[in-house]
């Protein structure tokens, strides 16, 4: 069972939340809440919970701000917030779960599973440094925290050559160095770069416009790569691939 507490400064949203969490009949336990951050912190020390919701944005410190006064995270976060379309961007490109007030039930089911199934803490300080740059600077992000089996890491996004579903899992492959798996489909990519001049060229390849040299009519057309690797390009995106390298 997970034991959770939830630090949010507003009492209805406190509430509403417990209520909630009752509906999924999932099996965890509320055995705390906080105001702000600094009874946070305290709530955190004395019950040692393995799941913590924690609202972005409150009055006399914020929720990024409690945990980069903390030495040590190890427990699971879900962050909670009423904040805009472009900050919700931002937690995204950090790779953090959050749910998005006024909280929904069935959203919330599918972040206590994903908390239940992950066998470590889901954040790394990494991803905080991260999302307190993106919510502070401008709004074309420039670094995307990514989730592998392995580890989790910052890249910057340009660094990125394509991407390619395999699965329910994408594999990124980057400038400088092997290819890494990420927990996340490549839907959830395409939405995600958009603004950065990725194009969806294939069903199963999401590349990156900015390092295309050329187009080749081989294998009914591909785009090559600065490193010379080739990407498949569907029939009915060639015409709009061709209108991108113009």
């Amino acid at each position: 069972m997970l034991q959770a507490v939830i630090i949010d400064d507003e009492l209805g949203a406190r509430d509403f939340l417990k209520h909630a969490i009752g509906q999924t009949n999932a099996n965890i336990n509320i055995i705390g809440e906080a105001e702000d951050a600094i009874n946070g912190i305290t709530l955190i020390k004395e019950l040692k919970p393995n799941l913590v919701f924690l609202d972005v944005e409150m009055p006399g410190g914020s929720g990024l701000d409690m945990l980069g006064a903390m030495q040590n995270i190890n427990f699971k976060i879900i962050f909670t917030t009423a904040f805009s379309e472009y900050a919700i961007k931002a937690i995204k490109y950090s790779a953090l779960d959050y749910l998005l007030k006024p909280i929904d039930v069935d959203e919330l089911s599918i972040a206590l599973r994903t908390a239940s199934n992950a066998i470590t803490p889901t954040i790394n300080p990494i991803q905080i440094t991260n999302l307190k740059q993106n919510l502070t600077g401008e709004k074309l992000f420039n670094k995307i925290s990514l989730n592998s089996q392995e580890e989790i890491f910052v890249t910057d996004v340009n660094d990125i050559l394509y991407l390619k579903a395999i699965n329910s899992y994408t594999e990124f492959n980057l400038i400088q160095s092997k290819p890494k798996l990420i927990t996340k489909t490549l839907l959830h990519f395409d939405g995600l770069l958009e603004d950065h001049n990725f194009f969806r060229c294939h069903r199963s390849y999401l590349i990156n416009m900015n390092h295309v040299q050329s187009f080749s009519k081989e294998d009914g057309g591909m785009a090559v790569l600065y490193n010379n690797t080739k990407v498949p390009i569907a029939s009915r995106r060639k015409n709009e691939f061709l209108e991108l390298m113009k």
